[in-house]
């Protein structure tokens, strides 16, 4: 059995749906991420598929062509430790967002991030603690405010 807790739409032919499955173990960071592409996109040509991840899913957006035009649209989906997993097929890829999560080395223990955001051409990742990151590029992500955080 399976808990659906956050979906999004890109258009009327595709869709995401994340999910938790019944069977998880309590505090331990579980998702099964489902797609349903009409055009039949997916592995094997599949129109319905999934992948299982080991990250809790705090938010799901469709983000478009960030990174420039050349760069296919996809969903992107934020973990609570600030794992940014970018579903574009047929590269698929996770980036880190620094000093983010409870238990990373390094981090400022801020708080876990819980909301991820497009607005024009870049992604913006928000916390509980306060924080605010920017996505300047792939694997390159700083935070905006820095400079009126505590450590």
């Amino acid at each position: 059995m399976i808990i659906l807790t956050r979906a999004v739409a890109a258009s009327e032919v595709s869709l995401t749906v994340s999910a938790i499955r019944n069977d998880s173990e309590p505090f331990m960071p579980d998702a099964r991420l489902f797609q349903y592409e009409h055009e039949g996109h997916g592995p094997n040509g599949d129109k319905w598929f999934y992948d299982d991840f080991r990250m809790s899913i705090q938010s799901v957006i469709f983000a478009h062509e960030i990174g420039g035009p050349d760069r296919p649209s996809s969903y992107v989906y934020l973990s609570a430790d600030g794992e940014v997993h970018h579903a574009a097929r047929p590269e698929q890829y996770t980036e880190i967002i620094p000093e983010t999560g409870a238990d990373k080395v390094g981090n400022k223990f801020y708080a876990y991030v819980n909301k991820l955001r497009q607005i024009g051409s870049r992604l913006y990742a928000c916390g509980a603690g306060g924080q605010i990151f920017i996505r300047a590029a792939r694997d390159n992500w700083h935070m905006l405010t820095d400079a009126v955080l505590f450590d």
